[in-house]
């Protein structure tokens, strides 16, 4: 792993290892719509929501990628339940 993948990992680690962090990557996921339905509609609309939705999805899997150990933590904490 080069240096700055491990900066990154280390990072990530950083973040979703608190409580604190989790909830903010929660609070961008749940804004970005990562479990909610499809926007119907404008076309505009959609391209925007997608692109939100993207950002939810890159945030889990950097999650779920550099820190499986808190993976767990983030969704039992987005869903309000406890691990």
């Amino acid at each position: 792993m080069s240096d700055k993948n491990q900066e990154l990992k280390e990072a990530w680690q950083w973040v979703a290892g608190t409580t604190q962090g989790r909830l903010v990557l929660n609070d961008i996921m749940r804004m970005a719509g990562l479990r909610g339905a499809g926007v119907p509609g404008q076309t505009n609309a959609i391209m925007v929501m997608n692109g939100k939705r993207q950002v939810a999805e890159f945030i889990d899997a950097s999650v779920d990628e550099f820190c499986a150990d808190d993976y767990l933590k983030l969704v039992n904490e987005r869903r309000g339940t406890q691990a």
